[in-house]
């Protein structure tokens, strides 16, 4: 494969996420490609990092629009700029994994198809939740659809967004296909019904793969902003179902999910109106009874099927009036309440038990910062301890192995070549959730860094600072430890020190915890600080 894939990026005061997006494409798999920065005249130091990363790479385009003219047009010059056989596009707030150009391009050759779909990761950076990963299928699958799916596909969140998708840019050019430039919500959708309309070969595949992160950061988003344009949703979903022949439009399951979608952009547009402080008590009834009485919104309920633990929501979506329906929405907002006061309570009550444990903590590091006689060695740890042992202790990092971890076949093979490996250069590209980094044939994972940028920067800054004759190892049971590594480790000609929930790995340099016996590895023994047990680690320290 040595086609050119064109990326396509609309920017707009993304100055927070853009370095972390772009890096992301930089280091691709696939080589073979043109990032076209468009710049929607930003407020903010988004041009300086376009500009910078353009100087950069000889394979970034840099546009900047004359005036804000909006996301739809933005792509639009970044198609007409396009050179590619093939586009891609992602939004500046976003990144993607090391593995997303070359799949999606992948599976489009070996299928012989005209769209590729990947999955993605939702991450929920507003309410701080934890990951979502979003797949169609069995997982590290492909499904093959058609155009009659592509309800079902919009159902499970992936036919409405542009970023998790692979178009050929001749099918794009010969069908003049571009944005709609007068809808601000649901243009994304239209394009790739525009795309799916033109495409001569009827078949979709889908990677159950996620290989896009789409974050959600920004509270004011264009979707917040323009739920009042019910009547550009409803369309939106018409010209979906469109694309269905004759049959398909008269499956069940096809005009449920069709139903199902558009009851929810109802719903949605009844809550902008309820939250809308600009309007008064009676016109948020007015405008809610004038669409429970319109015959469309009767079909669209008609035509759902509700699952059996959805008797209240049907009740609701039911309602004759404004008065029913606000009744039975506000037991729902009550109970949404209810459930935010409990998870409220035990914020709090973590936050008191996290406060009386880091106290706890603190007298346990007090005690071990008065046993530490020497403030000037290095520790090459597995993972997070030796940083954390630094950070408590309030020294420097003299290592450059913190806030990261290794496999543990890795970490014996770096500890007894350790000078080799440092002399190389770090080949980065992003994991699942992190940048990780190769020297030579280990891997590295620096999962509490942003960017691969910050990863080099400090691994080569620490490096530097090894102090070689005062240098000591320690090590976990865990990320693949066995019996063959034990061995290893017990031949590092360093001063070590192990810590084991494994009986099996009791000798002079481990330290064996008997609660995590049943786990048969350790356990979390850093928030309580378990790794200063018998001042064994301090004791290492103090002799180097």
């Amino acid at each position: 494969m040595d086609e050119k894939i064109s990326i396509i990026v609309p920017v707009y005061n993304a100055e927070k996420t853009l370095y972390k997006c772009v890096e992301s494409l930089v280091l691709q798999k696939y080589k073979n490609i043109e990032i076209i920065l468009i710049n929607d005249k930003s407020t903010d130091n988004s041009n300086k990092i376009c500009e910078e990363l353009a100087d950069e790479y000889d394979f970034i385009k840099y546009i900047i629009n004359e005036k804000n003219m909006g996301v739809s047009a933005t792509r639009n010059r970044g198609l007409n700029n396009a050179t590619g056989e093939y586009i891609v596009f992602v939004d500046s707030d976003d990144w993607v994994d090391y593995n997303y150009c070359e799949d999606l391009l992948s599976e489009l050759k070996k299928n012989d198809v005209e769209l590729v779909i990947s999955g993605f990761w939702y991450h929920n950076d507003i309410k701080g939740l934890p990951p979502q990963k979003n797949i169609f299928g069995k997982e590290e699958s492909i499904d093959i659809k058609s155009k009659n799916d592509v309800v079902e596909l919009y159902s499970k969140w992936h036919f409405s967004a542009l970023w998790n998708k692979i178009f050929i840019r001749e099918i794009i050019e010969k069908n003049k296909i571009r944005f709609d430039e007068n809808i601000s919500i649901g243009e994304d959708m239209r394009f790739g019904i525009d795309y799916v309309n033109c495409m001569d070969k009827d078949k979709i595949v889908v990677i159950n793969k996620s290989l896009y992160h789409y974050i959600h950061i920004n509270p004011n988003s264009l979707w917040y902003k323009h739920m009042n344009q019910i009547e550009i949703s409803i369309d939106s979903m018409e010209y979906l179902f469109n694309i269905l022949d004759d049959d398909a439009k008269r499956d069940k399951n096809n005009i449920h999910l069709y139903n199902k979608n558009l009851l929810y952009s109802y719903l949605n547009y009844f809550d902008f109106i309820i939250k809308n402080k600009d309007l008064d008590n009676k016109t948020k009834k007015d405008k809610i009874d004038e669409i429970l009485a319109s015959n469309n919104y009767k079909a669209c309920v008609n035509n759902c099927e509700f699952e059996d633990n959805e008797a209240k929501f049907k009740s609701m979506c039911l309602s004759k009036d404004y008065n029913s329906w606000i009744k039975i929405k506000r037991q729902y907002i009550l109970k949404e309440n209810i459930y935010n006061k409990l998870v409220k309570t035990k914020n709090f009550i973590n936050k008191v038990k996290g406060r009386l444990n880091r106290e706890k903590n603190n007298k346990v590091i007090k005690k071990a910062s008065s046993k530490l006689k020497n403030d000037n060695f290095s520790i090459i740890s597995q993972n997070c301890t030796g940083g954390v042992f630094y950070h408590d202790m309030g020294m420097k990092f003299l290592s450059p192995t913190i806030n990261l971890h290794f496999k543990a076949g890795d970490f014996i093979k770096f500890v007894n070549n350790i000078e080799n490996y440092l002399s190389q250069e770090l080949d980065m590209r992003y994991g699942e959730f992190y940048p990780v980094g190769n020297l030579g044939d280990i891997e590295i994972y620096f999962n509490h860094y942003n960017t691969c940028e910050e990863s080099i920067e400090k691994w080569n800054e620490r490096k530097k600072r090894i102090k070689f004759d005062k240098l000591a190892v320690i090590m976990t049971d865990r990320d693949g430890f066995n019996q063959e590594i034990f061995d290893e480790f017990k031949k590092i000609k360093y001063p070590k020190l192990l810590f084991t929930g494994n009986e099996n790995y009791k000798f002079e340099d481990s330290i064996y915890y008997d609660e995590f016996r049943e786990e048969g590895s350790i356990g979390d023994i850093l928030s309580n600080k378990k790794f200063y047990k018998d001042e064994r680690l301090i004791d290492l320290v103090n002799k180097l």
